[in-house]
């Protein structure tokens, strides 16, 4: 669609020449697609190029009404404009959920090594339980726009080997998204502590 743009084709909203309030189906079509461009175009050409998905998208959703709305609908439809700040805001909020599994990892880590004592527990019902945190960020992470291969890469890796804070060390995997999510192991200790105690 941002090709369309250098042509220098002017699309206006079109209301029809019918008497009648209602628009042509080919007429919504063109306002539909109108609306399309000019809500695209002021949208940074390298900021479209990497998020092209969601913001067309975005316009689809936003343009949507013009689909079907008569020709005083049309006259007062409010042009939509492209919210810039939307893929951030969704990334930083993917993000935070994308840590809060890595922390609930580590406190069940935590939580495994403290009923360990002196008890008889299902080793591999609860690493079941912690992989499935590692495995729930990594499917948040493929939805997130950017390059996430590193941190998909080790919350699979995760996944599948985690030790956690109070093994002595933590894996590669974890080290990463613990740095990316800024959890600290002495953090996480600490704050595990204050959880049970």
């Amino acid at each position: 669609m941002k090709k369309l743009l250098g042509t220098g084709l002017c699309l206006l909203i079109l209301t029809g020449c019918s008497s009648s309030g209602e628009i042509s189906a080919a007429e919504q079509r063109n306002n539909f697609d109108a609306c399309k461009i000019n809500f695209v175009k002021v949208i940074p050409d390298a900021q479209y190029s990497s998020n092209k998905a969601t913001f067309d998208t975005q316009a689809d959703e936003a343009c949507g009404p013009l689909l079907t709305l008569d020709k005083v609908g049309t006259a007062n439809f409010v042009s939509p404009v492209a919210d810039l700040n939307a893929i951030k805001k969704a990334s930083e909020s993917s993000m935070k959920e994308v840590c809060k599994l890595v922390i609930s990892a580590a406190y069940a880590h935590n939580e495994f090594d403290t009923n360990a004592i002196g008890e008889t527990i299902e080793y591999d019902v609860w690493y079941n339980r912690i992989r499935s945190y590692f495995k729930k960020a990594a499917v948040i992470l493929r939805t997130m726009p950017g390059n996430n291969t590193s941190l998909i890469n080790a919350a699979e890796q995760a996944s599948l080997n985690a030790r956690g804070v109070n093994a002595g060390s933590l894996t590669p995997g974890e080290n990463l998204l613990y740095s990316a999510c800024n959890i600290s192991e002495d953090k996480v200790m600490e704050d595990f502590d204050k959880w049970v105690n």
